[in-house]
């Protein structure tokens, strides 16, 4: 009996470990859509949280990830207390920027979008299509077509530290027309994104809200790893401290 025991404790352990989720690899940075989200954290493991301060100006740094796919933000406040913010599941391996956006019954939802060098490198802008109809973008002589909700990668029609004019053609029932006239300083340092927005409907011309990224030293020194805030224990006794749990939490996040 004394040998059994020890055997399927072992054999629960091995159940266990086969239930949970493989663990993935990722790097993201966060981007709030509309207003800045001041009190969001994500989830390292059980008890532990890094804080983040989302901002709608510019992308945070760069954060590395390892844990379950499912990545899980929460609101946590002063007194360490947390109620649930938005969550996504990352793919292995991805580098992702995550655009936070309203959900429409007042919470918060993930958009992915692809954050590869190669596809989206410096010294260039890049366009996403939320206008609700198809777009064509023109600069020099190169017209590329963006679908609905699409993106697209240009380089601007100037060198290195000249201005570019980028046109934006938006689609109506009587065809393509201009939309709106992008005027850009060309930096072969610097990448933009520009969200594409609906206007009135009856009209071509649309909104644009943009962010730039500088590219960075590579001889500066790096950013000093974030401190994860260990949240208190969970009162049994009496309910649960630390707000809402939530699902899926990663076990750890830090390399």
């Amino acid at each position: 009996m004394r040998r059994v025991l020890p055997i399927i404790l072992l054999l629960a352990s091995a159940l266990r470990a086969a239930d949970a989720p493989p663990a993935i690899s990722a790097t993201f940075r966060a981007l709030a859509f509309y207003a800045p989200i001041t009190d969001a954290a994500y989830a390292i493991s059980e008890n532990e949280r890094i804080p983040l301060l989302i901002t709608s100006d510019f992308l945070t740094g760069e954060q590395r990830y390892h844990g379950p796919a499912d990545l899980r933000f929460t609101h946590l406040s002063a007194d360490l207390t947390e109620k649930p913010l938005a969550g996504v599941r990352l793919e292995d391996n991805a580098r992702v920027i995550l655009l936070f956006v309203p959900d429409g019954s007042g919470g918060q939802a993930i958009k992915v979008l692809r954050d590869t060098l190669g596809d989206f490198p410096f010294g260039t802008l890049r366009f996403i299509n939320l206008t609700g109809n198809r777009v064509k973008v023109v600069t020099g002589n190169r017209t590329q077509l963006i679908d609905i909700g699409g993106d697209q990668v240009v380089r601007p029609a100037a060198k290195h530290q000249e201005y570019a004019m980028t046109e934006i053609l938006t689609e109506r029932a009587d065809g393509f027309a201009r939309g709106y006239l992008v005027r850009t300083f060309q930096e072969d340092n610097v990448r933009a994104i520009y969200f594409l927005l609906p206007a009135d409907p009856r009209e071509h011309a649309i909104l644009l809200k943009g962010i730039e990224e500088r590219q960075v030293d590579e001889k500066a020194a790096p950013a000093p790893k974030p401190t994860p805030i260990t949240l208190k224990p969970r009162d049994n006794g009496g309910g649960a401290r630390n707000g809402p749990a939530v699902s899926g939490q990663p076990r750890d996040a830090r390399r």
